[in-house]
This record gives structure tokens, C-alpha cells and sequence, in this order.
């Protein structure tokens, strides 16, 4: 495709997608749409304008890119809460979010019924959270634990060589740079070598938008026979997609997937494509993936099948890229997956909408619901979901080690996260001290700057936990309000002891590279302007 034309599928796409990041709130407003509204947006937009231009104004020197970056970011996250909480409506589309409070409040209430410390390893425990979820485990896997980029993506790049029916991939961004090339091109030669293999890209459509390189990448795959699905939801603009998973041969006989918070980027995989890729000082982020073979992975195939099959559909009137979105047919008589080990699994994903149950959380609630001793939360951003904290300050209560691990405000890749960050650690642990807590019943950890010099270089973007070192989670969710209500998001929960072991030792060797917060007055709020106006809005019900 010729540079033009990538060009155009870019246009293409940042017209049709709701939350393209343009100058404005979202896309331009077409003249389908009732004329109240649109007066409603001009006057919103320019208000915003005014407000955020006064602050800037009134701060104590010139704005960095990121921080004028950020300052565009809250302008969308003030549009976004002032849609998702239904004071202003889209159409068809108004306040089709649960209420924060009232979603707070009943996920809470199905979980606190269940006895508190059942245990993770009793059979009462499997039986109730398939009950709650309405998915079921699947016997017979492997895991095997891919701590870091390098680990992840070496084992990527020999199963989409050594595939033999199909490469599902679903990823929140492909990013345009060497890794992202890298795997675009590890596609293409596959597609190249054997074009009866089935090969299909699901990524956010709005992140896409805001990234010609990636855009480029995209159309490279569309080029060369793979489709290509750009998920977003007309109605529900802020939707997204932040599930990532790579399924090969979900069909066959033998499936394997990876899943876990890995997206497609340097970052992620630790690879820069120069000599100074083994620098210490470039950008490495501490992430966690699993390697899964055996029946788990066929359920997780009929699952994107299931999204992918029914998103195409709706999208094919927006598709920017000149391709026609076909449904991936699934065969009449599939073979039963073989067992590859004795790990139990069960996949569950959430799309956002009226519909959503939250089953990612409500199976990560069951859990701290279910815990005798321990329980260990990896997260790159904990932020206040009352359920989570109040699910969590009842264990410490009952006896049971609580510790959760999440950036600093100098290791988060955004700086407008790092308020609502503080704010959940803060709110857990006033909460805990509140009930009388032990000193060290809960305790909450942030991830240290390894590189002083360099900005984004040590994010921790791993998310999962470990229950009585005996059950894991190992998800795509963030602890945000965001991954709540406006994400794809999916989770494999895992009844393996091996692999429990195995990630509560990374989350201690994790911890030597942390601080600790005893209390909650230990926790300083910064004072600079993004932080400033962070508070000052209280951007914690949706921050997109």
C-alpha cells in the first residue's frame, strides 16, 4: 500500500472513530445528530478550553510535551466522566454505564454472602466461582510462567513459525516500532509461506487512531491478506479494547496460547533493534505473561471468535482500511484438545456496556473472599475501587497477609495516573487502620525509578495475584475504574500450585526493587499542576 494510502486509511480512520485523539473532545459531530447536543459540546469544548488555559497560564514555567500531553488527556478524561456519568447524552447512546456507587455496592454485595475464608484449594471453591461467573474450568493444562518481555516474545515468535491452522492475535496496541515491525513482519512471512492459514489482528480502534506508525503497521497486514479489526463501539465512544492474547491452532488438537499485559512494543519486549538494545538505560518494563497449553485455550478461542465475529459485522460501514470484515468460520466437529498438564483454568472476559457483569472482578473478589493466609496483588494501576478495597481490608481483618505492589509517581508511564494511584493506596490503608489492622496485615508497596535519567524507563505493567500461594490470576485488568466499565478486559484464573509458587517469589524479588507506604500519612500527594487539577476534578469515576 502506498504511503498516500496509508495516509488515507489514517484519515479514514481518525474521522470514523469516536475518540480519535484530534484537537477536539472526540470526532466532529455530524448533522444526524439532535442540534442541543451539538450547541451542549461547542459549549463544553470551550469551556474546557478556558478553564485548562487559565491553569497553564498560572503555571511555574513552560509546559513539557508530556505535560501538555496530559493536560489534553484530562480535557477528554472531563468529556468522558461527564458522558459515562449521564450528565450530558449521545443519542441511543446516553448513560449506558453503571452508576460507580451502585456497581461498587453490588459487586461487594454478591461476593460478601460467600463464606469468608473457604479456602482457593477446596472443591467448594472451583464449583462457586464457575457459579458466579457462569464460565467453567477446564482440566488438563500447561501454564508456564513468561516473566518479562524477552521470555514472552521468544516463545511468540516460534508459535506463530510452527502454526498449523490459525494465529488469532488480539492486542490493546501494535505499536510502529521494532517490535512492532518485527511481529508484522514474523505475519506476513507465515501468511507468505502457507496462505491457507488462517491469520486475523484485533486492536483497539481509538488507541490506533492516535498513532500513524501504528496505523502504517496495520496497513501493512491488510496489504498482505490479513484482516485487520479495529474495535470501538459508535454508540459507547468510549469503549476500548485492552484484552491481549496470541491463540495458535485454536481449532486443532494441540492449542497453545500466551496471555497475560504484554502489548505489541519495545517496551514490552525489551527488543529496541539497534546495538544499544542490551543498554540497561533504555526503556525495559516489568511485565508477566503465561504460556498456556490445552483445553483452556479452545475456550478462549470460541471467545474471540465470538468478539470478533460479531464486531466485524457491526463495523464494516466504518472499516477504513478497504477490506471487507468476513466472520471466521468455526468447523462443525472440533477435536478434543489434548491434556498437556494438571493446571485447572477458567477464562473469563468482559466487554463494557448494560450488559456487563464485571465477571473479571467478581472472580477476583470471590478469591480475596475465599483466602486463609496470603494474598499478593501485582497491579500497574491501583486505583480507588471501593469493592477491591473494602473485599481487601476484610481479609487483613480475618487474619490474612495483604499486599499490593503498584507504581510510584516517577515509574508510571502516565503522569495522569499518578493521583488516583495515591488515592487508592491511600484510601486501602486509611480504610485498614480505620478497622484497627495489625501494622503489617496490609501492606502496600510502590515501584522504585531504576533509571534517574530517563523518563518511562521502569513502568511495572504486570497485573495478577496470588491467593495462599495456591490460586493466580494473571489478567489484562488494571485495578482502574477504567478497566471496570469501559474495557474488553479478560483474566485466566488458575488453580496451579507450581506456578502460584513461582509468581509469589517474582512478587518478592519484585518488592526488593520497591518502597514501602507503612501508613497512610506517609503517602504525599504531589502539588504540581497535573496533580492539581487531577484533585480538583476528581477524575476517579471514569478516567479514560
Amino acid at each position: 500500500m502506498p504511503q498516500d494510502d496509508h495516509q488515507s486509511a489514517y484519515s479514514n480512520l481518525t474521522a470514523a472513530t469516536p475518540q480519535a485523539h484530534q484537537s477536539g473532545l472526540t470526532r466532529p459531530l455530524t448533522s444526524a445528530e439532535p442540534a442541543v447536543l451539538r450547541a451542549t459540546y461547542k459549549v463544553l469544548d470551550r469551556t474546557l478550553d478556558l478553564v485548562l488555559g487559565l491553569l497553564v497560564k498560572h503555571a511555574p514555567g513552560p509546559l513539557s510535551e508530556t505535560q501538555a500531553r496530559t493536560v489534553a488527556l484530562i480535557k477528554r478524561s472531563i468529556y468522558a466522566r461527564l458522558l459515562v456519568e449521564g450528565y450530558i447524552s449521545r443519542g441511543r447512546g446516553a448513560n449506558r454505564y453503571p452508576q460507580w456507587d451502585s456497581l461498587n455496592a453490588r459487586l461487594y454485595d454478591e461476593t460478601s454472602r460467600i463464606p469468608a475464608g473457604s479456602g482457593v484449594s477446596e472443591a467448594a471453591f472451583a464449583e462457586g466461582l464457575e457459579q458466579l461467573v457462569g464460565e467453567r474450568f477446564s482440566a488438563g493444562n500447561a501454564v508456564v510462567p513468561l516473566i518479562n518481555g524477552p521470555a514472552s516474545f521468544a516463545q511468540r515468535y516460534e508459535l506463530i513459525a510452527a502454526a498449523q491452522s490459525s494465529i488469532l492475535l488480539a492486542t490493546w496496541k501494535l505499536y510502529g516500532d521494532h517490535t512492532g515491525q518485527k511481529t508484522v513482519d514474523a505475519l506476513l512471512a507465515r501468511r507468505r509461506r502457507e496462505p491457507a492459514i488462517e491469520i486475523r489482528v484485533m486492536v483497539d480502534g481509538n488507541i490506533a487512531a492516535g498513532d500513524p506508525t501504528s496505523i502504517a503497521l496495520l496497513c501493512r497486514l491488510v496489504e498482505g491478506g490479513i484482516p485487520v479489526l479495529l474495535y470501538h463501539h459508535d454508540e459507547r465512544p468510549f469503549d476500548g479494547f485492552h484484552y491481549k492474547e496470541l491463540i495458535i491452532d485454536g481449532a486443532g488438537a494441540q492449542p497453545i496460547s500466551i496471555t497475560g499485559g504484554m502489548n505489541i512494543g519495545d517496551e514490552y519486549s525489551h527488543a529496541f533493534g539497534t546495538p544499544a538494545a542490551a543498554d540497561p538505560n533504555r526503556r525495559q518494563w516489568r511485565d508477566t505473561d503465561v504460556r498456556i497449553a490445552g483445553p483452556n485455550v479452545r475456550d478462549d478461542y470460541q471467545r474471540y471468535v465470538g468478539i470478533w465475529n460479531e464486531r466485524a459485522a457491526a463495523t464494516n460501514a466504518v472499516e477504513p482500511f478497504g477490506q471487507i470484515l468476513t466472520p471466521i468460520a468455526v468447523p462443525a466437529t472440533l477435536p478434543v484438545p489434548a491434556a498437556r498438564g494438571t493446571a485447572r483454568i477458567l477464562t473469563v472476559i468482559d466487554e463494557p456496556g448494560p450488559q456487563s457483569r464485571q465477571g473479571v472482578t467478581l472472580a477476583m473478589l470471590r478469591a480475596i473472599r475465599a483466602a486463609r493466609r496470603t494474598i499478593d496483588i501485582e497491579n500497574a494501576y491501583f486505583m480507588d475501587v471501593p469493592a477491591i478495597c473494602k473485599a481487601l481490608v476484610d481479609a487483613v481483618q480475618r487474619g490474612v497477609c495483604v499486599r499490593v505492589l503498584t507504581n510510584s509517581g516517577d515509574s508510571v508511564d502516565e503522569a495522569v495516573v499518578v493521583v488516583p494511584i495515591l488515592k487508592g493506596l491511600y484510601c486501602l490503608l486509611t480504610d485498614a487502620e480505620a478497622a484497627g489492622s495489625a501494622p503489617d496485615g496490609c501492606q502496600v508497596y510502590v515501584r522504585n525509578k531504576l533509571h534517574p535519567n530517563l523518563s518511562n524507563a521502569d513502568t511495572l505493567h504486570s497485573k495478577f495475584m496470588v491467593v495462599d500461594r495456591q490460586f493466580c490470576q494473571v489478567a489484562s485488568l488494571n485495578i482502574h475504574t477504567r478497566s471496570l466499565r469501559l474495557e474488553v478486559e479478560g483474566a485466566h484464573y488458575i488453580l496451579d500450585e507450581a506456578l502460584a509458587v513461582t509468581l509469589a517469589e517474582q512478587f518478592e524479588r519484585d518488592l526488593t526493587e520497591s518502597r514501602r507506604y507503612a501508613r497512610a500519612s506517609d503517602i504525599v500527594f504531589p502539588k504540581d499542576l497535573v496533580s492539581r487539577v487531577m484533585r480538583w476534578v476528581n477524575l476517579n469515576p471514569v478516567l479514560a
